[in-house]
């Protein structure tokens, strides 16, 4: 039974350790993405420097901020279009 209890904890364990680095992950990427929108111009050399660590993270952020970019142009189009009804 003592065998079972163990292996059983150790599972347990497995999934926390797991549960941690994916939310440990997520911080990192949040952190890297607002990194990168805060040089501007300087972003690749950071973008550069995250793949060479984490290739997998810097796609993330790549998709992140493409999105991000999606987004300001969708609210930019948005504000012309009000902007042009406004000035009818």
């Amino acid at each position: 039974m003592l065998w079972h209890q163990s292996i059983s904890d150790l599972h347990h364990q497995v999934i926390e350790s797991e549960i941690w680095k994916k939310q440990r992950h997520k911080e990192l990427e949040e952190h890297a993405v607002h990194l990168v929108l805060a040089q501007g111009q300087c972003s690749s050399n950071i973008l550069a420097q995250l793949e060479s660590e984490d290739m997998s993270l810097a796609q993330k952020v790549r998709l992140r901020l493409d999105r991000y970019e999606r987004k300001q142009w969708q609210i930019r189009a948005s504000v012309e279009r009000l902007a042009a009804h406004l000035s009818v």
